[in-house]
């Protein structure tokens, strides 16, 4: 589970751009929704829930049609924030909330694949292992967010990289555009 909290991935590409004008703050609510959206996918799991979406294809093909169109969106939205960072007071920019966070990760079919497919090799079928396995992988993704955050908020006093936002915003919003195209082809 360590490789998959420690890969870099639409919310770490979220959450450097929250700490870009946000700081420490920013980080938070990442963690917060990434997190809550980790626990929801092993509770729901691990009460078999997900299994019978899993089973379900018109289910299954509206949750890949929504995490599809809600990535496009917060890559558009990331590109934007980047390309007016320029010309705006960052006290007039929106950092992405706990409940966008939230919905990009349980909207994410690969990481519920995760959950029906690898998760169950160590958890059983006992709950209680769904719900320790996610509180472990939420530990973990929450301490690696909260260092590399905490990285740039540094990095960021010292060598004064506001002008940066508008690197990470463009880029950032470009990969998170080009996943969704990736995930809509493989549709």
């Amino acid at each position: 589970m360590v490789p998959i909290a420690l890969a870099p991935g639409a919310s770490f590409t979220l959450d450097i751009s929250n700490v870009m004008i946000f700081g420490a703050r920013g980080v938070l609510k990442v963690i917060l929704g990434t997190g809550l959206g980790i626990l929801s996918h092993g509770l729901l799991v691990g009460l078999g829930i997900s299994k019978l979406l899993m089973n379900n294809t018109y289910i299954l093909n509206f949750l890949k049609l929504f995490g599809i169109i809600f990535l496009l969106y917060l890559g558009i939205k990331l590109l934007l924030s980047g390309l007016r960072s320029q010309n705006i007071n960052t006290d007039s920019l929106k950092p992405v909330s706990i409940k966008e966070a939230f919905l990009l990760n349980i909207f994410n079919v690969k990481a519920l694949l995760f959950y029906l497919t690898v998760v169950p090799l160590f958890a059983g079928s006992h709950l209680i292992n769904y719900v320790y396995l996610a509180s472990l992988h939420t530990l973990t993704m929450g301490i690696w967010t909260f260092i590399c955050g905490f990285l740039f908020v540094v990095a960021q006093e010292k060598f004064q990289l506001l002008k940066i936002h508008t690197f990470v915003g463009v880029i950032g919003g470009v990969c998170l555009m080009y996943l969704a195209c990736v995930s809509a082809f493989n549709f």
